[in-house]
């Protein structure tokens, strides 16, 4: 795919999402565009899509997947939108056409919100924004949909409800502030690589994990390799609240002399220090334990109440620690990558002319794990996949089965998505077209 110059330019002048302020501005400015010409229904404001439910986003994933790259980009253009995935596809390209490795390295150094080093990657490169999510997202990783919101970022989805204001502001500039006891923000790990569960033979260069299977075959007398890798690309989004913990705070409120300043006054507990914080006229506020506690107070002199107005408690209560039912779409993602050795930076690169093919993909799957009250394990299985079965030349094939479609409630922090059984054949113009079988069990 080529992309051109204009479509470029059309990026740089794309204003990135406003995050927490689109939320509210968003129906008033006029600027919005509406769309349902793909299928699904869809609001595009500030190069940030606003779905209606989290079903019209998942459809969204599908169509825009299955769309040829050029017809996305057409598609995007008209609607005023520069997914991550059309922004990864532009750096790559301009990647292929580098020859220093330092200038590889400034170009992921200047867009390192966006992009990292990966030598799972032909390009070198991959975004921080992970799987199918690229297609909904711009470069920050944002989506609206329903009543919810939620941003991807290193292999992490982070979701809250609307109405979490504090949560949006903190999901979108900085999420390593977040604090459950103050926000509603969910967190879960998409993909987690964990080596102690690493499992791989050495035929070649066979590596197998129980969430990905990655194999090179190698013809080092033509520099030449083929790469196949298999795995679950999950996709989730809110749809409902499970539950949520609450937190009532009490607070005793005063009312002063006129003019009197209470903020002079505090008393402590725990170690902490809590003082009084002006509420309106001459009410004053302070955090207490418990309704009828009467703290002892410090500072000079004593605090003066206006016997008019007695002290009195009032409450508040927070939600804190909300956890969320998920619709889910789990697919088993693989792709064949023909590659070529290039001397100029020492790095391998697409490479045309080369025959592979993968047929009969089997794969027992388990989905989640069982944790009462937080999730259930689940088991599905792909049945008889095939990738480039008409064995055509070319330097990438890819395909993805859906192995999973439904709903999930909150569940641990690992691959929602596992192997218990892989087996497949293999077939590479490298080998002389003889075919490989692989099995895998865990």
């Amino acid at each position: 795919m080529k992309l051109k110059l204009g479509i470029v330019l059309f990026f740089c002048v794309m204003v990135f999402s406003a995050c927490i302020d689109d939320l509210f501005d968003k129906k008033e400015k006029g600027d919005e565009i509406f769309d349902s010409s793909l299928g699904f229904d869809v609001e595009v404001k500030n190069n940030t899509l606003y779905f209606p439910s989290d079903e019209a986003a998942l459809k969204a994933i599908e169509k825009l997947n299955e769309l040829e790259p050029a017809k996305r980009v057409k598609w995007e253009q008209k609607v005023g939108f520069v997914s991550a995935q059309t922004e990864l596809e532009i750096f790559r390209e301009q990647i292929a056409k580098m020859d220093s490795e330092d200038d590889i390295n400034q170009l992921i150094a200047n867009n390192a919100d966006f992009l990292i080093h990966s030598d799972n990657e032909s390009s070198g490169i991959d975004s921080r924004i992970y799987g199918f999510y690229r297609y909904i997202t711009g470069r920050k990783g944002i989506v609206y949909y329903g009543d919810f919101m939620s941003r991807v970022l290193d292999n992490k989805l982070y979701t809250t409800v609307l109405e979490d204001l504090v949560g949006i502001e903190t999901i979108c500039n900085n999420v390593e502030s977040i604090d459950s006891s103050t926000t509603q923000v969910e967190v879960i790990t998409l993909f987690e690589l964990d080596e102690n569960e690493l499992k791989s033979q050495h035929i070649e260069t066979w590596s197998v994990r129980n969430d990905t299977l990655q194999l090179f075959i190698y013809n080092s007398s033509r520099n030449r390799r083929m790469y196949y890798r298999a795995g679950f690309w999950n996709t989730q989004l809110a749809r409902s609240i499970a539950y949520q913990e609450q937190k009532t705070t009490w607070y005793l409120q005063v009312f002063a002399c006129n003019g009197c300043d209470m903020s002079n006054f505090y008393y402590t507990l725990n170690g902490s220090v809590y003082r009084f914080r002006h509420h309106a006229g001459n009410a004053w506020n302070i955090e207490v334990p418990d309704r009828d506690y009467m703290p002892v107070f410090h500072g000079n002199p004593q605090p003066v109440w206006d016997p008019i107005g007695p002290a009195n408690y009032h409450s508040q209560v927070q939600n804190f620690n909300t956890h969320y039912n998920y619709d889910i779409d789990i697919r088993l993602h693989h792709i064949i990558i023909s590659q070529k050795y290039r001397n100029i930076n020492n790095r391998w690169v697409s490479a045309t002319g080369d025959r592979a093919q993968v047929r009969n993909v089997y794969a027992d799957v388990e989905i989640g794990f069982d944790k009462p009250g937080h999730s259930t394990k689940i088991e599905s299985r792909t049945s008889g996949h095939n990738l480039n079965s008409a064995y055509n030349k070319g330097y990438e094939h890819k395909d993805d089965h859906q192995v999973y479609r439904g709903n999930v409630s909150r569940y641990t922090s690992k691959p929602i998505a596992r192997f218990k059984c892989v087996k497949g054949d293999l077939k590479s113009s490298l080998r002389n077209n003889v075919v490989q079988k692989f099995e895998y069990n865990f």
